[in-house]
């Protein structure tokens, strides 16, 4: 019997072996557990919306689509928002066969431009969509679903409010004009610059590199909009009219950095199930066209606030902390709140009431 024991004993690890086996098999079981919890929530989600993907479509309908607005937030890269989509919003949208475009920023000031750019076409009634493709879509029929922006983060809701705001003001007007005029008298150059190249024989192809170098220094030139300043003291024209902005779904984007922090970071990193299953119930109101309600005026201030607790304090902390986009009061007089009134925003886990 003692000879049986001290067989055993042998294969027995020791002290500081223990110790690191079962350190390992104890993080090992976390990552386990977490991740197999957060597959079992995007399927249980994905379940509940598939019936959609196979309900009967006509010939020549569309189905619905949404756009997806991934944003970089502040201090990391634009895979952050993008890894969020991947693991936990797509897949509930592929199982609901709802199609998306994604568009992509990153920079304080970017995703303000692109929706400037995108509201205020719509509401001059200038199209987007290419001759051919206007010709093909007469075919077709739209799908009556309503369509939605999704919007990753605080630093995403701001800057797109802020470029909603930047649409309807007399500034952003003026100066889309005038970048027209411009595109219209450079076209025509060119077109004039054709014809007479036609009628002449080949120049130098040397020269003709050289004529044409100080266009793209003027197109590297543009540089995104952060000053602040153009989105607290615009000109206005009237408010959001209702229906012109699609609905709006905010889905929280939660990123900590530092090497500090990470006793909370691997705190987070073992909480991913209970992101998925806020995300996922966004997106399940988004798919059914559940809960959507008035963009909260009172609230609206605070949606995601937490957020920012989060941000590196190179952007917390800089001198002009006021006059850039992220870091700037939001939505701080009641004037800059009645003008979102007419936006609707799909409700997440936290109810939004509005004590206007």
């Amino acid at each position: 019997m003692s000879s049986m024991l001290n067989t055993v004993k042998s294969y027995m690890p020791g002290r500081n072996m223990s110790i690191f086996l079962g350190l390992v098999g104890c993080i090992s079981g976390g990552i386990y557990y977490d991740t197999h919890q957060r597959n079992l929530t995007i399927q249980k989600y994905c379940a509940e919306v598939s019936h959609l993907s196979k309900a009967p479509l006509e010939p020549q309908a569309l189905p619905r689509k949404v756009r997806v607005y991934l944003h970089g937030p502040p201090g990391d890269g634009i895979w952050v928002a993008r890894e969020e989509f991947e693991k936990y919003v797509r897949p509930i949208l592929n199982s609901a066969a709802v199609d998306f475009e994604v568009f992509e920023s990153k920079g304080e000031g970017n995703l303000l431009e692109q929706i400037a750019t995108s509201v205020w076409k719509k509401r001059n009634g200038v199209s987007e969509v290419p001759e051919a493709e206007k010709f093909l879509k007469s075919f077709l029929k739209e799908s009556d679903e309503p369509s939605v922006n999704l919007l990753f983060g605080r630093h995403a809701l701001k800057e797109f409010l802020y470029g909603i705001k930047y649409a309807f003001s007399n500034e952003y007007d003026e100066k889309t004009v005038n970048e027209m005029k411009k595109e219209q008298e450079q076209s025509t150059k060119k077109q004039e610059a054709s014809e007479t190249s036609e009628s002449l024989p080949q120049s130098d192809p040397q020269g003709t590199s050289d004529s044409q170098s100080p266009e793209h220094p003027e197109q590297g030139s543009a540089t995104p909009v952060e000053d602040i300043s153009l989105c607290r003291e615009l000109t206005v024209n009237g408010d959001v009219p209702l229906g012109l902005v699609d609905l709006i779904a905010l889905y929280p984007l939660p990123h900590l950095l530092g090497f500090t922090n990470t006793p909370r970071r691997i705190y987070r990193f073992f909480k991913r199930r209970y992101l998925a299953e806020e995300l996922g119930e966004i997106t399940k109101n988004i798919v059914l066209n559940l809960k959507s309600v008035s963009f909260p005026i009172s609230d609206g201030p605070m949606l995601l606030q937490d957020e920012e607790a989060d941000w590196p304090k190179q952007y917390t902390n800089r001198e002009d902390a006021e006059k850039h986009i992220w870091t700037a009061p939001f939505m701080e007089t009641t004037e800059n709140r009645q003008f979102y009134r007419n936006l609707k925003i799909y409700k997440s886990g936290d109810d939004y009431e509005d004590n206007f």
